[in-house]
């Protein structure tokens, strides 16, 4: 499913038999717990546990298991994902929840896959010739990172799969619309790091410089990046509240981007709800519901924390600060 169109409480209505056991992210197991409460009260053998628990906790084996953020066992040889697959072995009922189930390559699909039976117990070597079109590199290691045979790879999961996109579930809802807001660097930045003023710029000419960046520099650069992108991001920002937007969701990459973007939205009067990756659940949730139900303005915090399990729909608006090297961090 899309981000947003209601797997949680569709997951909740789905449970057919019991003792239930909702695996996800520590970061919404209060969610969860209150979302059986709202939607299946008649359900009293239900437990929530997250990814980090499983393998420290005594479990009674389910009869129903729900997997939240699924993406979360992509990894085969990860202690996570060997706990939910022998779960999976003997549960009458498994559901796998995600938005993004394959966050880069089909090769993170296989465990999901054989742990709901659609593969007909076809190995993760088997698995990975035939869709991932692997090859031994000259080191002699098994290179996974393609792809092969996706329609026949579709076919097979079509049956098991349920995927519901915005546009089919809140049919009211307008397309979204997206804007790049160019902006210039501080000139006190560009003379304190001598970046020259560029224009007219011809993007196909850096590409071999970029390729020779050291891969070390990367993480300095889009540091840098966000340092330059908050003063003008956060005039942005404090402009789209001043002209009426009530809910605003900022989302960002680096802590001290987040912090210094923060500060100035408070400083112009606006109330903000910091999502904190490193807090505890019961703050987390308490930022959602001060953003969602409360006095808060805005809500901001990293991309791939608030990427997960968590739902806004007060806002209307999203802002991204600072990108990320991959697509399934939005």
């Amino acid at each position: 499913h899309e981000q947003g169109v209601g797997k949680t409480p569709i997951a909740a209505m789905g449970i057919t038999t019991t003792p239930a056991l909702i695996v996800c992210p520590a970061a919404v197991c209060q969610h969860w717990e209150r979302s059986i409460l709202d939607w299946r009260p008649d359900l009293d053998d239900v437990r929530v546990i997250s990814y980090d628990l499983l393998h420290r906790r005594k479990i009674r084996r389910p009869r129903c298991l729900i997997v939240d953020e699924c993406h979360y066992v992509k990894n085969p040889q990860a202690i996570r994902t060997r706990y939910v697959k022998e779960l999976a072995r003997t549960a009458q009922q498994v559901i796998f929840m995600s938005g993004t189930p394959v966050p880069n390559r089909p090769i993170e699909f296989w465990p999901v896959l054989d742990s709901i039976g659609c593969l007909d117990g076809m190995s993760w070597n088997n698995y990975a010739n035939r869709f991932c079109a692997a090859w031994y590199d000259e080191w002699g290691t098994l290179n996974v990172s393609g792809h092969s045979n996706l329609d026949l790879l579709r076919a097979i999961v079509k049956p098991y799969m349920r995927r519901r996109v915005k546009e089919d579930v809140l049919t009211e809802l307008p397309p979204k619309q997206f804007r790049v807001i160019p902006i210039k660097a501080p000139s006190a930045l560009r003379a304190e790091r001598d970046i020259p003023e560029i224009k007219d710029l011809d993007v196909s000419s850096l590409r071999p410089l970029l390729y020779s960046i050291p891969q070390e520099a990367l993480s300095t650069i889009m540091r840098l990046h966000g340092e330059a992108k908050v003063k003008p991001a956060s005039a942005y920002i404090i402009d789209l509240l001043s002209s009426g937007v009530e809910k605003l969701v900022v989302g960002a990459w680096h802590r001290d981007v987040i912090q210094d973007i923060t500060d100035r939205i408070r400083s112009a009067g606006y109330v903000v709800a910091r999502y904190e990756s490193g807090a505890s659940p019961e703050k987390r949730q308490g930022a959602i519901d001060r953003f969602q139900d409360g006095d808060a303005h805005v809500i901001i915090g990293n991309l791939k924390s608030m990427g997960t399990g968590i739902t806004l729909t007060a806002a209307h608006h999203q802002v991204l600060v600072e990108s990320n090297w991959s697509p399934g961090s939005y």
